[in-house]
């Protein structure tokens, strides 16, 4: 079995990635497009969605275990290719003033350890919504 879990970022998904990862018989990726390698997004090894769906499918039944991935960042056109291959999606979303207190204090470690973010980067990550209702709608890509 596959799944994947869609975010728009500071809604605990390393925590839940890691979670769903200490469960026996089952393993998720966070963050990556890479696979099976699990590299940092824009990886030179960074798969298209139908590619992704069929690798954690085929990953999935080579290891005979569940493998999901959360947090890749492809955004509803993922929704298709998770569903051919029987595989569940699903959208982790969070209360909108705890997930800009979460990014602000990750911008703020990020401007501690010496890394500068233009103003208008960190405030478009602390403040980008998804469109709910397309990704959970019947017109929504299957």
């Amino acid at each position: 079995m596959v799944f994947y879990i869609e975010s728009n970022g500071f809604c605990g998904t390393q925590w839940l990635s890691q979670c769903l990862s200490q469960i026996p018989g089952v393993f998720c990726y966070h963050g990556t497009r890479a696979l099976p390698s699990g590299r940092p997004l824009g990886s030179d090894s960074d798969l298209e969605a139908e590619a992704f769906a069929a690798e954690l499918a085929r990953e999935s039944a080579a290891r005979n275990m569940t493998i999901g991935a959360i947090h890749s960042k492809f955004g509803p056109n993922l929704r298709r290719y998770i569903k051919r291959e029987r595989g569940h999606y699903a959208l982790a979303v969070r209360h909108p003033i705890t997930r800009v207190n979460s990014c602000s204090a990750w911008a703020v470690a990020k401007a501690e350890a010496g890394f500068r973010l233009p103003l208008a980067s960190a405030a478009a990550a602390c403040t980008s919504v998804l469109k709910l209702n397309f990704l959970l709608s019947d017109s929504a890509p299957h």
